[in-house]
């Protein structure tokens, strides 16, 4: 599985992620990719020092165009599937090697399923990008009790049950997805995914996630277009202290604010 992680101006939480990542998603045959930017020199020593602890983790310096280095990076997919991740993301919740070979050969065999998630629950009813309760869609019978909805019949699209094309936690088969990334425009993290959903896979109407969520989405440090996020979380990690962990994060929503756990 090819995995490709986003990340501009927070490597104190990337380094959360790949952390979690070592102790919660030893999948096999993985290959983990990181497309980082930074604005300032700090930061910078910041990410170095990241990929250091790291070294499973590819890091591809964003020095030219965005879509390029997209287009670059996916072209080199070996895979037949793909996982997008976020510097924001964090594994809450262990991915065996066993389960996620059991669910992603029920997504490879389906070709209802548009995408698998690993961020959703069965009592996700508050979707924090809107701001707003959602209904819980009614799944499908499963044997193995996965979650299996379709994202079409959901009432309201901008929510998260209605949003099958993120580009942090679901998890796309390569064929599907590439061919639509290097046909489609776009600058930055958020115009890809918007380019992807005016560019969804109508023929493919269901979704797929596992009985509990693994992945949540942390909405503490927002980073400014220009700018190099919360000063406070680089000067600790260049202080020698690390993110470990995270607490306080509500079950009912795949995002929200959190508590930063240090050591």
């Amino acid at each position: 599985m090819d995995v490709l992680i986003f990340s501009k101006d927070r490597a104190p939480q990337l380094d959360l992620l790949l952390r979690s990542m070592d102790e919660s998603f030893q999948v096999r045959d993985r290959k983990v990719r990181v497309l980082f930017r930074f604005t300032s020199p700090e930061m910078e020593r910041a990410y170095w020092s990241v990929f250091k602890d790291w070294e499973w983790a590819e890091p591809v310096k964003e020095v030219r165009v965005f879509q390029e280095h997209v287009g670059n990076i996916v072209r080199e997919f070996e895979g037949s599937s793909c996982l997008f991740l976020c510097d924001d993301n964090v594994f809450i919740e262990p991915v065996e090697s066993e389960e996620f070979e059991r669910v992603m050969g029920k997504f490879r065999s389906d070709a209802r399923f548009h995408s698998l998630s690993l961020r959703m629950s069965p009592d996700t009813d508050f979707c924090y990008p809107a701001k707003r309760e959602m209904l819980v869609p009614r799944f499908a019978d499963d044997p193995d009790g996965d979650l299996v909805w379709n994202w079409r019949t959901v009432v309201d699209q901008h929510t998260c049950w209605g949003y099958p094309m993120a580009v942090n936690t679901h998890v796309y088969r390569t064929s599907d997805i590439v061919p639509r990334i290097l046909s489609g425009k776009f600058h930055s993290v958020n115009s890809l995914e918007a380019m992807l959903n005016r560019n969804r896979m109508f023929h493919r109407d269901h979704m797929l996630g596992f009985r509990s969520r693994k992945v949540f989405d942390v909405c503490n440090n927002y980073v400014r277009h220009d700018g190099d996020g919360d000063p406070e979380l680089l000067f600790r990690y260049l202080r020698g202290e690390r993110i470990v962990g995270i607490e306080g994060f509500p079950s009912n929503s795949a995002h929200g604010v959190v508590k930063f756990v240090w050591e």
